[in-house]
């Protein structure tokens, strides 16, 4: 049996940043959203974008609809978050690419419209672990690194993406739950064009395993980090789906050994995770999300 030892040192808080919020605004005496608005948005020409969590009158008539995976329309057309800081930011591709514009010129003291290039820097290097900076994911692949941040409210999808090493940049956003596939292949060609490595297609083998294995592996799981995301893993004759829950995308897995898996429409690889007693008692999706077995 191959046991799996997971350090986690990373705690994904959403609730971190609400708090982040009150202290900015005890200290300046201003609304977040008013603040965001002049120190970012006005600098960098983002002028489709707000952290209003009510969009304005003016946005309504240029606002996209949410979509479930069904196809059907979020109702009320978009959730209304109070959380401004992780769950409220309105923006376009457009104005998030001129933030990552912004992000490449100040790393090389070309803009500095909103951070110094010492301060992007440090934005830009890993602290909390080797994979994750100051509020951005670092990725680094044959000696090329990129940052990125993905984006998701119920019914929205979206990633946005710059290559240290060449200074492009990429951003896409889709109005529907299953809209990041459409992203994630996008990515996959795009990089397979212009040689950044990250998302380039992958081609991988499958193992002869006893399907009788995967009956070990189903039942729910939650994510510690994002409670309200989770999956079931369902074994369905002689294949295994992970279902996202509730009512989210089903995939096929596909065997590399008894405990690890893959899937055609996500380049993170699925891991399950035993105890002691040979007993699964949690997953990984790729390197950084664990989910607890519920049930």
């Amino acid at each position: 049996m191959r046991e799996v030892i997971f350090l986690r040192t990373l705690s994904y808080s959403g609730g971190g940043y609400v708090l982040l919020q009150q202290l900015i605004e005890d200290v300046t005496g201003r609304p977040f959203a008013a603040l965001a608005q002049e120190l970012i948005f006005d600098k960098l020409g983002m002028a489709n974008s707000t952290f209003e969590s009510r969009l304005p009158e003016a946005y309504i008539p240029q606002a996209a609809t949410a979509h479930r995976s069904s196809g059907e329309p979020v109702p009320g057309k978009w959730h209304t978050y109070p959380e401004q800081p992780p769950a409220s930011l309105w923006s376009t591709p457009s104005d998030v690419a001129r933030l990552t514009v912004e992000v490449l010129k100040s790393r090389e003291n070309e803009a500095n419209l909103v951070l110094s290039a010492e301060m992007t820097r440090q934005m830009l290097t890993p602290y909390v672990s080797n994979w994750v900076g100051l509020g951005f994911p670092i990725l680094e692949k044959d000696g090329k690194i990129r940052f990125e941040h993905p984006g998701w409210n119920e019914g929205f999808h979206s990633l946005m993406a710059g290559y240290l090493d060449t200074g492009r940049g990429l951003v896409w956003m889709t109005n529907g739950e299953n809209g990041k596939l459409l992203g994630h292949e996008v990515m996959r060609a795009l990089d397979n064009v212009f040689g950044s490595p990250g998302y380039e297609p992958v081609e991988k083998s499958t193992a002869q395993v006893d399907t009788v294995a995967f009956t070990q592996c189903e039942g729910k799981y939650r994510d510690v980090d994002y409670p309200d995301y989770g999956v079931e893993i369902i074994k369905d004759g002689e294949h295994l789906f992970l279902q996202e829950t509730p009512g989210g995308i089903r995939y096929q897995l596909y065997p590399e050994s008894e405990t690890e898996f893959f899937c055609l429409e996500h380049s993170e690889e699925i891991t399950f995770i035993k105890n002691a007693k040979g007993n699964v008692e949690a997953l990984m999706i790729g390197e950084s999300s664990y989910l607890e077995r519920v049930e």
